[in-house]
This record gives C-alpha cells, sequence and structure tokens, in this order.
C-alpha cells in the first residue's frame, strides 16, 4: 500500500478518457446450453446496437471467442 499525499500529485494520467468497456458476469445453470446462452447474449448487444439511444455508445463489437 502507498500513502501518496494530495500536495505532491502533480500529474494525474486518466487512460480510460473517452473509452471504457463493460465486463458483465453473467450466471447461468451448470445444465444450460452454454452455445444457445452465448446466441441470446449476442442477439440482445445487436438488438442493443440498433437503438439509436445506445448505437452511439457502442464503438465496436466484442472481442470475446466465439
Amino acid at each position: 500500500m502507498h500513502f501518496i499525499p494530495t500536495g505532491d500529485v502533480h500529474i494525474v494520467t486518466n487512460r480510460s478518457f473517452g473509452y471504457s468497456y463493460a465486463l458483465l458476469d453473467i450466471g447461468i445453470g451448470y445444465d444450460a446450453d452454454v452455445d444457445r446462452a452465448m446466441r441470446v447474449m449476442r442477439e440482445v448487444a445487436e438488438d442493443l446496437r440498433a437503438e439509436p439511444d445506445f448505437a452511439r455508445l457502442l464503438l465496436e463489437r466484442s472481442r470475446s471467442p466465439g
């Protein structure tokens, strides 16, 4: 742990300025069809992309495998 007095902070870098990502932790049952769950999540993402209020916020498709 490091303690830095406020008066000693001269430069702050925000590497996510204008950019961020969401990490979703979505649980499904052990006996669920994982391929179907992935398909449904992709469909929901495409539906969001089609909504004007969300489309401008979604810069690119997920880079997740599958």
